[in-house]
């Protein structure tokens, strides 16, 4: 086996922005960290219950959720599409799938499918 096959899976895993970092803590603490869900569950309840409400800044046009929630929910989505892809392209083609140019392309595809799945789907995005 090539070791740059083995070493390719592993580069791919390291977390490139904060926003990836952010996630990947998350992801790797969730079965672990009650308190991390607990906080979450009490923030996503509080923007329910607050919508269009005067406690935080909210967007007068948009949604009436706050600008971080609406960062929040766009991030998560996207990690969850993204983490549905590779799943998929590793057991169809292995690990060997991080090596060539199809997950480059894939990724593009998820920002677009992310905003078309939160405007259009389930209308969460109104811009």
């Amino acid at each position: 086996m090539n070791p740059l096959l083995s070493l390719c899976p592993l580069l791919s895993s390291i977390p490139q922005t904060e926003r990836q970092l952010l996630w990947s803590i998350i992801y790797s603490t969730w079965p672990w960290n009650l308190i991390l869900i607990s906080v979450l569950i009490l923030w996503i309840v509080f923007e329910i219950k607050n919508r269009h409400g005067k406690v935080l800044y909210r967007s007068k046009k948009g949604n009436g959720y706050t600008p971080l929630f609406n960062k929040f929910v766009g991030s998560a989505t996207y990690f969850a599409l993204q983490a549905l892809i590779p799943l998929v392209l590793s057991f169809i083609f292995g690990d060997a799938i991080y090596c060539m140019f199809l997950p480059y392309v894939v990724h593009l595809f998820m920002f677009w499918f992310t905003w078309y799945f939160l405007k259009n789907i389930v209308k969460f995005w109104v811009y």
